[in-house]
């Protein structure tokens, strides 16, 4: 679903960024402009959104499995 969302953005003129989480993202996310984190860089999304000049932001996708808190290396 978030590919053709990001698709259907694109097509209608809108700019796209997608950010996926490694190992849950689909790895069609590199045919638009991207930017890999893992899960202990979600931190960083408010820094990575405002240097693209997002005004709009969407969150769709699933994850697989809840991450394992105790291997995190945090930001």
């Amino acid at each position: 679903m978030p590919l053709h969302v990001a698709a259907a953005a694109e097509k209608s003129g809108r700019p796209v960024l997608i950010i996926g989480l490694e190992g849950e993202a689909d790895t069609g996310v590199a045919a638009f402009r991207h930017k890999w984190l893992n899960w202990g860089q979600i931190g960083s999304l408010p820094k990575i959104i405002g240097a693209h000049g997002a005004r709009d932001v969407v969150l769709i996708g699933s994850i697989k499995a809840r991450p394992d808190f105790k291997r995190l290396k945090l930001d």
